[in-house]
């Protein structure tokens, strides 16, 4: 599987803004030969939660066409990050978007205490099969629970995937997690992370992968929006 990773600066609260740029990484993407592209963590509202409710969005709103149209007509998967409105309520959403397939939407299951006030768990699955490979999605506070990659990499073997709005600090830890799991499990690992403001911090990029025997692979800077191309098994 050839796979991009956006490093991405949204436009705090502009869906259409960011909808666009996402459009132009998408078409970057395909243009690469990449067979998915994957967002940061509330790509197209930027990780704003207090800003959620009104950019909160469902899978099948007509609004997320253009997503659906370019994955049909190109053959590439797309996953982006958004306020999800389930059953349960407001969720933090990556939703991805399979050429001639239903839309399938992963709810962040392990939130951060401060989104508590702000979100709900989620409990949708989407691994999503590319080819005869896996990708196993985690959005950022995830990594850092056992339990999650324990149970993501129970019955599955791919790359462990995690869309992510971190700090510099944050990304440090995330810089040590990441290999373990990718050791302890045999798989690769990435992290593909937000660029520029962001809530009350700034998005510090180093978008990376890791191999399964933990040493980088690629990375990028902390400053430049760009695609991270990675190739993950066969």
């Amino acid at each position: 599987m050839k796979l991009a990773l956006a490093q991405f600066r949204p436009v705090p609260g502009d869906l259409p803004a960011n909808r666009e740029r996402h459009l132009a990484f998408v078409s970057d993407a395909v243009a690469a030969g990449a067979d998915a592209i994957v967002f940061p963590e509330l790509s197209l509202s930027g990780y704003e939660p207090r800003l959620a409710p009104a950019c909160a969005l469902r899978a099948a709103d007509a609004f997320l066409d253009p997503f659906q149209e370019r994955a049909d007509r190109t053959g590439i998967v797309i996953g982006a990050g958004m306020p999800v409105t389930g059953e349960k309520g407001l969720h933090i959403g990556l939703v991805f978007f399979q050429p001639g397939k239903p839309r399938q939407t992963y709810t962040k299951k392990y939130l951060h205490p401060d989104e508590e006030p702000f979100f709900k768990p989620g409990t949708a699955e989407a691994a999503i099969q590319i080819g005869q490979e896996w990708l196993i999605p985690a959005i950022c506070y995830e990594i850092s629970i056992p339990q999650h990659a324990s149970d993501a990499l129970a019955d599955k073997r791919g790359i462990y995937l995690a869309s992510v709005a971190k700090t510099e600090k944050g990304m440090d830890a995330a810089w040590k997690r990441l290999p373990q799991i990718a050791r302890e499990y045999g798989v690769p690992a990435a992290i593909v992370n937000c660029l520029g403001p962001n809530d009350d911090f700034t998005g510090a990029g180093r978008t990376a992968a890791w191999a399964a025997d933990g040493l980088l692979i690629r990375q990028l800077d902390g400053e430049t929006e760009r695609l991270l191309i990675i190739h993950t098994g066969n």
